[in-house]
């Protein structure tokens, strides 16, 4: 839903104005920009076309009366929209709510949220401040002014007031619904100048908040914006054209017929026209899929060999490593076990030894002449040793 400031609706509002006093002679200054907004925020329906616009308002707000719940919530919606326009015009940046039910807050001023109040009773703002405390309330100077002394953040702003803003909106929907069946038949079937001054321009409002925001998130430039509003513009432009020929002298359910599907049928052409770049490429692209499909998948298919090579290797190096390791490992626990059994053997020949001098020194002191016996493996250590260092 295009939801613009007020200075981008100059242009859809004054055609709108024009066209009214065309077609009805009514009272172009009674049409608020604020006001077609808030219908257009609180709505989900098209009311992009007078035709449709009228009826719906006088519908949904022809009660101008406080008792009427749509004509009361129209009135905080319009609220919203005045105080950002006015917190525009001093250099904020304001964003509206997402949801127009959004708990506690209208509007983001830089970045912070806001609620609005367009109210003539300060209950409703301390009832505000009770639930969020430390969310500030714009509102009319004079209910700035009643809760200024309890210490909450409110800010006054000239035209919030309950009055001011309920005497926007009867203007309006008065305007609005003032407008005779016969007038719009009178535009449908032969004042389509009316509607030429119309609907282009809103139509070219709503293609221009569109390509904005698209400009402004970086997805388009001010060329292909310009020429997409162009496009739109020209289609609808060309079917009301078109229909303003055929419906010359036609029956009156005809004329309508033709007023309301031929546009609707230009736009369809020309947004079907805007996406032939869209078709080309996605046909350029299925043909780069299938030519270069073939060679990703060999691509793939060598990556997948290679990789199973790879890993094959990898497995036998650590299949070698492993083997290697345990080779080592015997051949060390033989040696280990080989040195053992020499140091056994080796101790249980020097234990025998030691059991044996024992035995025989034991057997020489039993024997008579023991001394001398004993003497003698002494005397002949000795004798060897003198040898030896005369040798």
């Amino acid at each position: 839903m295009a939801l613009l400031r007020s200075d981008e609706w100059v242009a859809a509002v004054d055609g709108l104005r024009s066209g009214i006093a065309n077609a009805t002679h009514a009272s172009p200054a009674a049409l608020d920009p604020a006001v077609l907004r808030a219908v257009d925020f609180a709505h989900t329906a098209d009311l992009s076309k007078l035709s449709d616009l009228r009826p719906y308002v006088e519908q949904v707000y022809g009660d101008l009366s406080l008792d009427n719940g749509a004509f009361y919530r129209l009135q905080g919606y319009v609220g919203e929209q005045v105080a950002m326009d006015q917190l525009q015009s001093l250099g904020h940046d304001v964003e509206l709510a997402p949801f127009s039910n959004e708990p506690g807050w209208d509007l983001l001023v830089d970045g912070e949220p806001v609620n609005v109040k367009t109210v003539s009773d300060a209950s409703s703002i301390y009832e505000h401040f009770e639930k969020y405390p430390h969310i500030p309330v714009v509102t009319s100077p004079e209910m700035a002014e009643q809760v200024a002394g309890a210490g909450y953040e409110v800010v006054g702003l000239d035209g919030l007031g309950a009055e001011d803003i309920q005497g926007r909106m009867a203007e309006t929907v008065e305007s609005l619904t003032d407008i005779g069946d016969s007038a719009l038949d009178s535009v449908a079937a032969h004042a389509l100048e009316a509607i030429v001054d119309y609907v282009p321009i809103v139509t070219t409002v709503k293609s221009g908040a569109r390509e904005l925001r698209l400009i402004r998130r970086g997805e388009t430039d001010l060329a292909a914006a310009s020429r997409n509003i162009g496009w739109d513009v020209a289609g609808v432009g060309g079917g009301i054209l078109l229909a303003s020929v055929l419906t010359a002298g036609a029956p009156l359910s005809v004329a309508i017929c033709l007023t309301i599907a031929l546009p609707v049928g230009g736009r369809k052409l020309t947004d079907w026209w805007k996406r032939g770049n869209l078709r080309k490429h996605r046909k350029e692209l299925l043909t780069s899929y299938c030519e270069y499909q073939p060679l990703v998948d060999a691509a793939n298919a060598d990556i997948q060999a290679r990789a199973k090579t790879l890993i094959r290797q990898e497995e036998a190096a650590m299949r070698r490593s492993a083997q290697l390791a345990e080779d080592r490992l015997a051949a060390t626990r033989d040696h280990a076990r080989s040195q053992a059994e020499a140091l056994a053997v080796r101790a249980e020949e020097v234990w025998t030894a030691e059991l044996d001098a024992i035995e025989a020194f034991q057997t020489a002191r039993a024997r008579p002449h023991s001394r001398i016996v004993t003497f003698l493996p002494p005397l002949r250590w000795w004798l060897n040793e003198v040898a030896s260092e005369g040798v």
